[in-house]
């Protein structure tokens, strides 16, 4: 007789904090991402990227007062986006952190 244990608390203990581990990786990968393409002047702006980390979900961004207008632009000044290309134009990047990190431990 063969005998199969699935331990299903663990997995999903382990795949948890997998989830922890990746959205922090992706947070710290955007704001590396998010310094590259923002315009710099003073260096406020860029010193000001942060992401945070929620139960299911990272965001990333910049709470400074005229970081709107630089990323969307204004009826006299041409958008200067820093955050929509930071994730959009590493999607694969992305994914592979997704891959990597999800994976650990549940090998």
């Amino acid at each position: 007789m063969v005998r199969v244990k699935v331990n299903v608390d663990v997995a999903a203990k382990q795949l948890k904090r997998n989830m922890k581990d990746f959205l922090q990786e992706v947070g710290a990968f955007l704001e590396d991402k998010m310094d590259e393409y923002v315009a710099v002047d003073t260096g406020n702006l860029q010193s000001n990227n942060e992401h945070v980390v929620e139960e299911k979900s990272v965001v990333a961004g910049n709470d400074e007062e005229y970081a709107v207008f630089q990323e969307m632009g204004t009826s006299t000044m041409a958008a200067h986006p820093f955050v929509e290309p930071a994730a959009m134009n590493h999607l694969d990047e992305i994914e592979e952190i997704a891959k990597e990190t999800l994976a650990r431990g549940l090998k």
